[in-house]
């Protein structure tokens, strides 16, 4: 959220005192923007599957696609990552939603969650998790 109000993090560290800096904010946005599938490094089939997931607009995720992949700053591209955050439903469901959407942009490996009423394991990406009836 700093990056798209135009608050860019220090790029070298003061003394001592080690806060955030630049290289953690740019990397911090790219995960997010893979996570969200606006990154080019995600493919166009992808980021259609991870929009459906996390129940966004297709017009909206495709504009702030084009804004991050044409942003030529963080400020851009935090724009971009901010326009989809403010466009998610937030429900008890989001969590398992953002899982599913960083598995399929490859950001990491399948989340696995225990459901004890069918005594299994299930993906994000399982149809009974799809249709709402996640763990709790």
């Amino acid at each position: 959220m700093d990056a798209s109000q135009g608050k860019l993090w220090l790029k070298e560290p003061l003394g001592e005192c080690q806060p955030a800096n630049y290289a953690t904010q740019r990397r911090r946005i790219e995960r997010a923007g893979r996570v969200l599938g606006l990154a080019a490094r995600v493919c166009e089939p992808e980021a259609e599957q991870i929009r459906e997931l996390l129940g966004v607009d297709g017009v909206e995720h495709d504009q702030a696609r084009r804004m991050y992949i044409a942003a030529d700053g963080l400020r851009q591209r935090g724009e971009a990552v901010e326009s989809v955050l403010r466009r998610l439903p937030v429900n008890d469901g989001l969590w398992v939603r953002l899982l599913g959407a960083g598995f399929v942009a490859g950001v990491w490996a399948t989340p696995w969650f225990w459901q004890p009423q069918l005594n299994r394991r299930l993906s994000p990406l399982s149809r009974i998790v799809r249709a709402g009836q996640h763990p709790p």
